[in-house]
């Protein structure tokens, strides 16, 4: 079996780069912080060659629109045959490391500031608006209007204020990158994007589309929804905030772990 003989070799060159070696003299291009041979030790400091693991980083990754690079890589090969020394590795922290602070870092910073926006606008959208709940059902679109503006005799509200068209405009671009986001991951992952939070979001995304839709026409103007569209933001707004919770949830570890090694390294 390839996979089996890959791995061995992998397990093999894990095991030699545990011995020591004079520090060599050229910086190895790609890899920034440690040099071209095996590992060496510098001011106590213990350093590792990743060759074993170059051939798959992030730029296979935005280069290769298929998901072979995620089965054939050294790490999914530990995953699949649950080898928990080898995942507990200095070599795998240090890859992982290495890749959480070059690149890694900034979709996880796009995507958390995504989930916040989404979250906040609609908040503030769901905030400022009102269902026809509240109107009488044979009122006419010019005593709505007189309503909304307050020059009414017969208020049975206290008035509805504008749409804020700022949040709008702004939830129609969220929206288009949160869509962005998703046929991007499923163009690069295929089946393996298919996941609890990509079915949350693509409910998230339909449920505010038919939110911002504006039935009749000055029910924009004035912030005025119908029933249907009143219940789609408020199961909108409560998976908005419910995306943003498991976003922090899958990686706050990860920024924790990786602030504290690095500060320790730097000291």
């Amino acid at each position: 079996d390839k996979s089996i003989s890959e791995e061995k070799e992998n397990v093999q060159h894990t095991e030699d780069i545990d011995t020591l070696a004079p520090m060599p003299t050229k910086r190895r291009k790609g890899f920034p912080w440690y040099w071209k041979g095996e590992p060496f030790v510098n001011n106590t400091q213990k350093v590792y060659d990743l060759r074993m693991i170059e051939d798959s980083n992030h730029k296979d990754i935005k280069k290769d629109i298929n998901p072979e690079w995620m089965a054939e890589h050294p790490m999914m090969l530990m995953v699949k045959h649950n080898r928990i020394k080898l995942l507990q590795h200095p070599l795998t922290n240090n890859w992982l490391k290495y890749t959480w602070w070059h690149f890694t870092w900034i979709i996880f910073a796009f995507l958390l500031s995504l989930h916040i926006v989404d979250a906040v606008l609609l908040t503030l959208y769901m905030d400022n608006s009102w269902s026809w709940v509240q109107f009488d059902k044979n009122d006419s679109e010019t005593l709505i209007r007189k309503k909304c503006n307050g020059t009414s005799p017969h208020l049975n509200i206290f008035g509805c204020p504008k749409v804020n068209k700022v949040v709008y405009g702004f939830l129609w671009i969220s929206v288009f990158l949160c869509a962005s986001t998703e046929v991007l991951g499923m163009y690069k992952l295929r089946h393996k994007y298919l996941e609890s939070s990509f079915v949350m979001n693509l409910v998230n995304i339909i449920l505010t589309v038919i939110l911002l839709s504006p039935f009749p026409s000055f029910g924009m103007d004035y912030a005025i929804l119908k029933d249907f569209q009143f219940i789609s933001g408020i199961f909108a707004v409560l998976l908005a905030w419910l995306l943003l919770m498991t976003t922090l949830n899958r990686y706050y570890s990860k920024i924790f772990d990786s602030t504290e090694s690095k500060i320790f390294n730097h000291t």
